[in-house]
């Protein structure tokens, strides 16, 4: 049974729709689920052995990929591509944490054949960040609040023309022109419904935007932003602001905006998220890399 996977649920097709969607397709066979599963250009099937004493005797389609999710979350690995011609994918990560999204991109790029490769990632939490390091080993890992590194003037609009200059520290300025996705999960307790003191006007809010603008200065071909669903009702209109920059420079794609509840991907929590996602359609730089 194919699939057109989209980030929000999935819908019955063939896998040739024109907006870029994975088409993903489960089977069973001695004991092991295969996946294939192509986007565009990149292809690749990957297997992974069903444990002993786990059920799955009658199991189909749509309930193939949700045993497969689950035994990922249960700590089993799937047999993946290695090919050393695979394309590479390189990716930036800010406000990296302990590299949950970033997990999420490796999987995502393996699965479809390309080599993941992190680039730089950057968080203040010298924890987080050491067992990032030690799992995704990117080529570089940084400790630094992510407020020193990227600095811009712009009006409250948020209209990028008027954007006279971007500064972005040597730390991110090192990989601009090689990023293909940057992606960031910028500090969502001002938008948090848990805070009863600084909700929707917390000034950590416009780390939002701020991510938005170092993704565009590095000139990355996708950017995907992750957030409390309250980010949209933050007083600074992040996420408006953030959308107008982003059409602006030339990224687009006809759904940009999901809200995804954890437990609809295996994870036993009804924790709903808010993720923003790019894709650069027109290369042109609409603010300018600048000394301070």
């Amino acid at each position: 049974m194919a699939q057109d996977v989209t980030v929000g649920g999935n819908t019955s097709g063939s896998g040739s729709d024109d907006r870029g969607l994975v088409s993903i397709e489960y089977s069973m066979s001695a004991g092991s689920i295969i996946r294939r599963a192509a986007s565009g250009r990149f292809a690749a099937t990957s297997t992974m052995q069903v444990p002993k004493g786990v059920g799955n005797q009658g199991v189909s389609g749509d309930r193939l990929g949700a045993l497969w999710n689950r035994m990922q979350l249960d700590g089993n690995r799937p047999r993946i591509s290695r090919d050393p011609a695979r394309p590479r994918i390189t990716i930036v990560d800010l406000f990296c944490g302990c590299g949950g999204l970033s997990i999420g991109i490796k999987r995502a790029a393996e699965a479809v054949g390309a080599r993941p490769t992190f680039l730089l990632a950057v968080d203040v939490d010298a924890s987080a960040l050491s067992v990032y390091v030690q799992n995704l080993r990117p080529l570089r890992g940084v400790r630094q609040n992510f407020e020193t590194l990227v600095d811009n003037t712009m009006p409250a609009g948020g209209v990028t023309k008027d954007c006279a200059s971007v500064y972005l520290d040597d730390v991110i300025e090192s990989v601009a022109g090689t990023v293909d996705i940057v992606i960031a999960g910028p500090p969502c307790e001002g938008n948090s419904n848990f805070n009863n003191v600084t909700r929707r006007s917390d000034y950590r809010n416009g780390m939002y935007i701020d991510a938005v603008v170092a993704g565009i200065a590095l000139g990355a071909k996708v950017l995907v932003i992750e957030n409390v669903p309250m980010v949209k009702r933050s007083f600074q209109d992040v996420v408006n602001r953030s959308l107008r920059l982003l059409d602006e420079a030339g990224y687009c794609v006809r759904e940009n905006e999901f809200d995804l509840l954890a437990s609809e991907f295996g994870a036993p929590q009804d924790r709903r998220r808010h993720f923003l996602s790019r894709v650069r359609t027109v290369a042109r730089w609409l603010c300018q890399i600048s000394p301070r």
